[in-house]
């Protein structure tokens, strides 16, 4: 109708291998970070779980493990509080791009935040290891034994819920032999972690070939030969060997890459500990401090919540880069982009049309 019958327009549906477009549907504004953040990998492909409210789950709870204090915390969600009020009365198009990542990144800080205020109440952190607050699930500096068990428990969660959805998005595609080795791979992360605790640690790995033997070859190995069978199979030998091997190695390293969530979180709290010593503090106490030493605190705390913080942050995009999020989201995908035709880019012609 618009060129007057001078344009033909021909629709063919996609081929089953083609890469077709996806809409992706916008973010409330508050989230933008997290789409930032999961999009910085490529964009969905069709079929594919949009990863954003995945994200915006596991991220935040991730740093505050990391970054556990309530009063650094605190400053966190109200910096976050402050550029959220702001990110509505600026146009996001007309500043620069630190500004604008800051700003778009509120809801990020917000929700960073409060899962510091969570897990340093959990820890016992309320500006460092100050007495303040008593830690109602362990302290850290005393407990890393158990700090280190309560990561690897973390990782475990969060690797098995990419699993899942990794299950889920080859259920709904119809791909029943990718879907049978997801859950092969499941079954073995699961059977790994619970022959790590009934054993109690990787100190007795020795009794997993002992007495363990059973439980092992039911937990670990069937799991391993299943995959290795299917992809033999549908495939070769060759490549079964490639993903067997490969799933195994992959399990067990990613498994092991969440203990940096121990190794961050006493290196916060013993960064804390070290000024407050500094300061004068004595059985990490505040009472003991004088009103001198103040500044000092304050020096550490904007040291923590900068330097730590912006290593906490990277090491949260490495483990959902990395270990979490190619479990189920390509970023292969082609966002949709529908053809505008309006009078800013057609011009009429009275003699030809436009």
């Amino acid at each position: 109708k618009i060129t007057h019958g001078k344009c033909l327009i021909i629709e063919e549906p996609p081929e089953s291998d083609e890469i077709v477009p996806t809409i992706i549907k916008p973010v409330p504004r508050f989230f933008e970070g997290f789409e930032k953040i999961s999009f910085s990998l490529g964009n969905p492909a069709r079929g594919e779980t949009n990863p954003i409210w995945f994200v915006a789950i596991t991220f935040p709870l991730l740093f505050g493990f990391m970054f556990a204090d309530v009063g650094q915390g605190a400053i966190l969600l109200a910096l976050g509080v402050v550029l959220a009020y702001f990110r509505g009365r600026v146009d996001i198009d007309k500043i620069s791009d630190i500004k604008r990542f800051l700003l778009m990144g509120s809801g990020l800080l917000v929700l960073c935040g409060l899962s510091a205020i969570f897990f340093g109440f959990l820890f016992g952190d309320f500006f460092g290891p100050s007495g303040v607050i008593p830690p109602i699930l362990l302290d850290p500096m005393h407990e890393p034994a158990r700090l280190l068990r309560f990561a690897i428990g973390i990782g475990v969660i969060m690797l098995s819920s990419s699993l899942a959805l990794r299950i889920y998005n080859n259920v709904k595609n119809k791909l029943s032999n990718p879907a049978f080795i997801s859950v092969c791979w499941l079954w073995l992360l699961l059977g790994g972690f619970f022959m790590w605790i009934y054993w109690g640690g990787i100190s007795n790995v020795t009794m997993w070939f002992g007495e363990g033997l059973i439980m092992f070859s039911f937990l670990i190995i069937f799991p391993v030969v299943l995959m290795l069978a299917v992809t033999a199979l549908t495939k070769s030998v060759m490549e079964g060997l490639e993903l067997s091997i490969e799933t195994f190695i992959e399990t067990l390293s990613h498994t092991i890459s969440f203990s940096r969530l121990a190794a961050l979180c006493l290196v916060h709290t013993a960064l804390n500990q070290l000024f407050l010593l500094l300061a004068g503090g004595s059985g990490h106490a505040y009472s003991t401090i004088s009103w001198q030493s103040i500044p000092l605190i304050m020096v550490g705390t904007v040291l923590a919540i900068t330097i730590e913080g912006l290593i906490i942050f990277t090491h949260c995009l490495r483990l959902h880069w990395v270990e979490m999020l190619p479990k189920f989201f390509s970023g292969k995908g082609i966002p949709f982009k529908p053809l505008s035709l309006n009078g800013s880019n057609l011009i009429e012609d009275k003699n030809n049309g436009p």
